[in-house]
């Protein structure tokens, strides 16, 4: 049988290729959009992610307000379009952009923060200070939230992924233990290249199930496809 171990040395590798391939980038932006949408469809306004090391998938591009900006845009021009019109639907499409604009302004980002053996989640906005961690992972320095009970949504970072939504890590536990916390009620989002959604992961008790897979060509929730 295939350990833990075996498949990180495996999956390691091939996410290594995709950097040196730059492919790494391609499958980054067309996560990002998928993860826009989701955040749109869930309503989440509070969302932890991570910043991203070495040959990782990069969310950086959600943190940036340039993207929303952009979506903003694309509503404008076509709400544009109708401002002549005085009808019930356009109006309706106006009031639809109007509270679509007021929800992407009010979505809040946080980043993970290591202490000890524990992973907390702190707000952040571009601009923030970072500190590179003893895991050579950029940090925030603001204070972690109290109550994980606000987040609607983590992003989490993976090796690879199996279709009965495992997730495996480096090892180090600190995305399991911080989902085994009984008050977290945030949909828990791994993304992966689609080479790296395989069969079956070997899993303990001590292992937490995500509940959606992204990957650059699907998104899984629970037993069906979105």
């Amino acid at each position: 049988m295939t350990t833990k171990q075996d498949l990180r040395i495996i999956f390691k590798e091939k996410r290594n290729v995709l950097f040196k391939h730059g492919k790494i980038d391609e499958i980054s932006s067309i996560i990002c959009e998928k993860l826009i949408s989701l955040i749109g469809f869930y309503k989440a306004r509070h969302i932890l992610t991570f910043y991203p090391k070495g040959a990782e998938l990069d969310t950086r591009r959600l943190l940036d307000k340039n993207i929303f900006a952009v979506l903003e845009h694309s509503k404008e021009c076509c709400i544009k379009s109708f401002q002549n019109i005085d009808t019930t639907g356009t109006n309706a499409i106006k009031e639809n952009y109007i509270h679509q604009k007021t929800f992407w302004h009010n979505i809040n980002f946080y980043l993970p923060l290591c202490k000890g053996n524990k992973m907390f989640a702190c707000p952040y906005k571009p601009g923030d200070e970072l500190l590179l961690s003893r895991f050579k992972i950029y940090e925030p320095t603001t204070k972690p939230v109290l109550d994980v009970k606000i987040l609607d949504m983590v992003i989490t970072p993976a090796l690879c992924a199996d279709k009965n939504f495992n997730r495996l890590g480096y090892g180090g536990g600190f995305y399991d233990r911080f989902f085994a916390n009984p008050a977290l009620r945030a949909k828990r989002v791994v993304i992966i290249p689609d080479d790296m959604l395989i069969e079956a992961i070997p899993a303990n008790e001590y292992d937490k199930k995500c509940d959606i897979i992204v990957t650059e060509k699907r998104i899984l929730e629970a037993d069906e496809q979105i």
